[in-house]
């Protein structure tokens, strides 16, 4: 994790950098690269939570989705229809939030939980700007389970 942490700290500085100097070009480039990296890294870790009805269909399907990647999800839910690995800290959000705080980039990477629910789940969710993740879900009326 250390050479990642390494790569993810030199990207929010160069956007920084290319927001400073107003180069949008070099700008969605550079977030395109840390948006990819961020989501790279949780896709092959196993899920932090899964939500009541996500653990539902996957109980009927007979699938456990607290031993499945995003990786692995072609093997259960072919087309990616059913399920999707959401992170509750939107990628979006935690680039703006390393953006503004640099020194705490670290505990922003650590603070990113993610976990599979529904997709007709996920389209109760705003993409991003959620001033509070708990609370988007609440709103939403997505109950999660915890490992």
């Amino acid at each position: 994790m250390k050479l990642i942490m390494k790569q993810i700290r030199q990207n929010v500085e160069n956007l920084i950098e290319a927001k400073t100097e107003d180069n949008k070009y070099e700008f969605r480039i550079i977030k395109a690269c840390l948006v990819t990296a961020l989501r790279k890294w949780h896709d092959y870790e196993n899920p932090i939570f899964v939500s009541e009805k996500a653990k539902e269909k996957a109980d009927e399907l007979g699938v456990d989705l607290w031993v499945q990647r995003w990786t692995h999800q072609y093997k259960f839910d072919k087309g990616r229809k059913i399920f999707i690995m959401e992170h509750k800290y939107p990628i979006n959000d935690m680039i703006l939030d390393m953006m503004a705080d640099p020194d705490n980039i670290e505990h922003v990477f650590n603070s990113g939980e993610f976990g599979w629910i529904l997709k007709t789940e996920d389209a109760l969710l705003k993409s991003h700007n959620r001033i509070c993740h708990d609370t988007a879900y609440e709103e939403a009326n997505i109950r999660l389970i915890k490992k």
